[in-house]
Formats: structure tokens, C-alpha cells, sequence
């Protein structure tokens, strides 16, 4: 389940959220009722992972706050990087070790409300330093961003295998350090 924060009478809490009857979504800021931890151990090591990351792709938006309704009421969510490209979008949920659970995040809640927030498509993909071993039997591990947004556009679960330094295995055209990397153009003219 995704992790998503809650609004009930005014108050804030941390809840699982998948969306449903999504009503409306727009960018947001990191809401002030909602604290800064400060992460130890594996979560610290994520955290790290995700900066990288972000680093490797400046033009990416990087811990976007989303505002949103739907049936169970308002809410916010955070996501850990998302790509606009010129008629589509991509969010990256940053996992350091492969997780399933990423695709309730992705799928459940971050594309809906991403989607609907920038009223265009939105594919999402997972991006990993570690693979598991079920990893291996469930979605397509890609070495670029570009291999995993067809597969995302094809339907398919997409994992990018990058070990967090550097371009992102390969990418074509101007390197993802330098910023060039953006969602190409198919044959239908959607950027996508």
C-alpha cells in the first residue's frame, strides 16, 4: 500500500492510500503540519540513493509535494522524482534494494494523482541500486530510462538497475549528469 497523509477534520496522520474516484490533484508544498525526520539506518541509505539520483537528473522534479481528493477524502503525497516531457510525465520511485511494494506506490497512488494533476499521461517506473532475486521473474529491468518508459508505455512494470553513480547505464543522446535526458516523441506525435 502507498503511504499517503491523510486530512480528516483538519488533522494530519499517516495512512495507506490507494486512490479511488480521484477527483482532483494539483502541485503543492511540503505542508507545514508535516515534520522533518531525520533518517538512520537503511532509510538513510534510501535517502541517499534518491539525492544521487536526483543529482544524476537535474531537471527532474525532485520530493514534489501533490495535493488531492478522491473518495476517502482530501489528502497529500510525496513523490521521489517525476520527468515532464512535453505531452507525458514519468515518475521514478527510488527504492535502494528492490521492493514490490513500489508498484502499490506507483500505480495506486503517484500516477493517478500525478496524471491528474498535469492533466497528461504518466508512466511510472521503479529505480533500484539492488536486485532481489524475484526481481527477476515480474518486471522488465532496463539499464536506461528511455528502455523503461517504452515498457512502462507498453503496460509492462519497469525497473531501472542503476548502482547510483554516473549516467544511467547507457543513455542516448546528452548524458542524464549534464540534464539532456527528456521523454522522446513516438510515431503518434504524443510525447510519451
Amino acid at each position: 500500500m502507498a503511504r499517503s497523509w491523510l486530512v480528516p477534520n483538519g488533522g494530519w496522520e499517516v495512512s495507506s492510500r490507494v486512490i479511488s474516484g480521484l477527483v482532483w490533484a494539483e502541485e503543492s508544498r511540503r505542508p507545514e503540519a508535516i515534520g522533518k525526520d531525520r533518517p538512520r539506518g537503511a532509510r538513510a541509505q534510501g535517502i541517499r540513493y534518491e539525492n544521487a539520483l536526483a543529482r544524476a537528473l537535474p531537471r527532474a522534479r525532485h520530493g514534489q509535494w501533490w495535493r488531492f481528493s478522491d473518495r476517502a477524502g482530501p489528502g497529500v503525497c510525496q513523490t521521489d522524482l517525476v520527468l515532464v516531457g512535453g505531452n507525458a510525465a514519468m515518475v521514478l520511485e527510488c527504492k535502494y534494494t528492490w521492493d514490490p511494494r513500489a508498484w502499490a506506490q506507483l500505480e495506486g497512488l503517484y500516477v493517478p494523482v500525478v496524471g491528474k494533476a498535469l492533466r497528461r499521461p504518466v508512466f511510472g517506473a521503479m529505480v533500484c541500486k539492488i536486485l532481489r532475486p524475484e526481481s527477476r521473474y515480474e518486471p522488465v529491468i532496463c539499464e536506461t530510462l528511455r528502455e523503461a518508459l517504452e515498457a512502462a508505455k507498453g503496460g509492462r512494470r519497469a525497473v531501472v538497475h542503476w548502482i547510483g553513480d554516473g549516467e544511467l547505464g547507457g543513455q542516448d543522446g546528452p548524458s542524464a549528469r549534464a540534464g539532456g535526458w527528456a521523454l522522446p516523441s513516438d510515431s503518434s506525435g504524443v510525447a510519451a
